[in-house]
Parts: structure tokens; sequence; C-alpha cells
């Protein structure tokens, strides 16, 4: 029989067994996906009690690491992810790949991508958009850490993404993982590809039906999507 404990700050919160998964007195009770989902939630904000980085990331990596299918790239794991910066001395001796961009116009941060991961140089850490990027030994992940510019490098490996449930019309189509999600709120499932809209949830690209109900007559939907980073 399959069993895992994971440890936070001494105290052991979850015994999973043979896809039951149990907490303190409901050990035995096999739960729901709400109830699993509440759990998720709960689970995040406990973490939030860790001391170091590496505590709450290597906790967010045990609850979503059952979800994970492939590997972060640079179309995606810019997107509800968590990871580990090692501080690097310098930068690549080029242009970044991509330069991210605050409200009026101010270069925010810039990405430089390769075959084993991205290094990204940055004033700010830890609590990033919807991602939890933490640089080793500066900050919280969980918080937002000011910094002068330094550069930091995370291998794609390293990336775990804090996956959703995929429900479009009320039929749930499984999560969003490193394999099914091609860009920010973006999914592609046999051949759809599939984009999330606040309240409105995941919609269709092609379903024009939907379109008109939250685009202005003769406006793009993507007008309005801005940088990865805010």
């Amino acid at each position: 029989m399959e069993r895992e404990i994971i440890t936070i700050r001494g105290e052991k919160k979850i015994v999973k067994t043979d896809g039951v998964y149990l907490l303190g007195d409901r050990a035995g009770q096999k739960w729901d996906k709400e109830q699993w989902n509440y759990w998720l939630k709960s689970m995040e904000a406990d973490l939030c009690n860790t001391e170091t980085s590496e505590e709450y990331i290597a906790g967010l990596k045990h609850i979503y690491s059952e979800h994970q299918r492939g590997l972060a790239n640079e179309s995606n794991f810019f997107w509800n992810t968590v990871a580990m910066f090692e501080q690097v001395n310098s930068r690549p001796r080029r242009k970044p790949d991509y330069i991210s961009k605050t409200r009026d116009g101010k270069i925010s941060s810039e990405y430089w991508f390769s075959d084993e991961g991205v290094i990204r140089g940055s004033n700010h850490w830890g609590d990033i958009s919807t991602c939890d990027w933490a640089l080793k030994g500066t900050g919280l992940a969980f918080e937002l850490t000011l910094t002068p510019k330094v550069y930091g490098k995370a291998k794609w490996s390293e990336f775990v993404q804090k996956s959703q449930e995929i429900i479009v019309d009320g039929e749930f189509l499984g999560r969003t993982d490193f394999e099914n999600t091609i860009g920010r709120e973006k999914i592609r499932i046999d051949d759809i590809i599939y984009e999330k809209f606040g309240n409105l949830g995941w919609i269709a690209e092609i379903d024009e039906k939907h379109n008109t109900e939250y685009c202005p007559p003769g406006t793009s939907r993507y007008e309005s999507k801005e940088d990865f980073e805010l």
C-alpha cells in the first residue's frame, strides 16, 4: 500500500494511500472533488506559515506533483507555476528573448530561454502575477520581494504547475498541465484551443456564440491581453 507523509514545521499534514486522501480526524474518508479542491486551497494557505521559500515550494510541488505531465517551456512556464531560481552572476550576452513591461511601458523583467531552462533578470521575486517564483536566499516565495536587479536561472524540470480543473459547459475535461497548456490561460485538448475568461470559465476559440458575450462588436478579445507579467 502506497503511503506518503508531508511534514510542515514538524507537523504531519497529509497521508495519501491508494488514492484516498486522509487528513487528521478524516482518516479513512475518501473526499469528493469539491472537498479535494477546498483542501488544496486550505493547504496552500497553511503553507504560508512556512519559514523558508524552499519549504513552501517543496510543499506546493508535493500537492500538485500527481497532476504534472510534460515539462514547462517558454510558452507556458509563466502561468500558474512554482519554481526556485538560483542566482547567477551575469546575464547572457545577447538580447533578451522576452521583455515584460509595466503598465506605463517601463521594462519590468527580462527573459532568456534555452533548451535547459530560463534566466530571468528582475528586481522583484516571489509572488509574481499567478506564479510563485522564489530567488534562493531572498525573501519568501508567497510574498513580493523587491531587490536590486539580479539574474536567476531555473531549469524547465524545476517548474511545477498549480493545476486547475478544465470544465467546459459543465463537462469535466481534465486538469491543466504542461502538455496541454500553450499560453497564459490557454490550453489545447483534442486539437481544440480553449481560453479562460474570468467567471465565464474555459471557452473554445471557435465558439463564436460566446465571443459576443465578452467582446465589444468589432473588437478582438486579444486586444486587451497584457504581458504575462504585470
